[in-house]
């Protein structure tokens, strides 16, 4: 995930960035983060970013006038606006931001709009799920679990619809777990996705709607720091 700061105050444009990457080191996402102090030094730039935290206020160009650049050119960086005034805001509109954050801005402040940013971005991944007879498509957060079957998968769905498809479990792990905060490999029978955990006792997980899954004794240290850290990033 590529991410800039575009922001003409140095010291502030360093602190935001240390924010950033303090939090996302909490994720399983690969990050940069670039700083820019000049709008126009952004605008040059060659490389395409997914989050843009975005000063309104630059000495070379308003921000909006740059978010709005962005957009007449299609580009669909997210855009969270960063100011000390909040003037800008019905005019923001326009150009679709993510949020837009009023000075000074706190540590608790970038953690809670970055876990709302990749939760966001999660909701719209989906993953294709073939069986013997036709490939589905489905949103990522609507699977509850995947259990093995064999050379098969079950794919169990939040609406207690389930898939037997021809694709492994492991291969499930690997395209699911780029850019993943919400699933883990808890057994070599099970994938879950944390966000549908009612309850765990012992080494057995409770789904809310009732199913339940096994966790290894190799995976459960891992597994709790996980989710430990699933609960306080993302967890609503």
């Amino acid at each position: 995930m590529k991410i800039a700061v575009c922001e003409d105050e140095k010291n502030i444009a360093e602190k935001l960035a240390e924010y950033i990457s303090d939090f996302m080191k909490s994720t399983y996402f690969e990050f940069s983060i670039d700083i820019f102090l000049r709008g126009e030094q952004f605008l040059k730039s060659s490389e395409y970013y997914d989050l843009l935290f975005l000063d309104c206020e630059l000495p070379d160009i308003n921000g909006l006038t740059l978010a709005k650049d962005l957009r007449e050119r299609d580009i669909e960086t997210e855009i969270i606006f960063v100011t000390a005034y909040d003037d800008y805001v019905y005019d923001s509109f326009e150009v679709r931001p993510f949020r837009y954050l009023l000075k000074p801005i706190s540590e608790n402040t970038i953690r809670k709009v970055l876990a709302s940013f990749i939760s966001a971005y999660e909701k719209e991944r989906c993953i294709s799920i073939p069986t013997a007879r036709k490939n589905n498509v489905v949103n990522l957060n609507d699977i509850v679990y995947i259990e093995s079957d064999g050379k098969y998968s079950i794919v169990r769905l939040i609406n207690n619809d389930s898939y037997k498809s021809i694709k492994s479990i492991s291969d499930f792990d690997t395209e699911i777990e780029v850019g993943c905060q919400s699933f883990f490999r808890t057994h070599r029978r099970y994938l879950v996705n944390m966000k549908y955990i009612s309850e765990i006792h012992g080494n057995i997980i409770i789904f809310a709607n009732g199913e339940r899954a096994e966790i290894s004794r190799r995976n459960i240290f891992d597994f709790n720091k996980k989710y430990i850290n699933y609960l306080k990033c993302f967890a609503k």
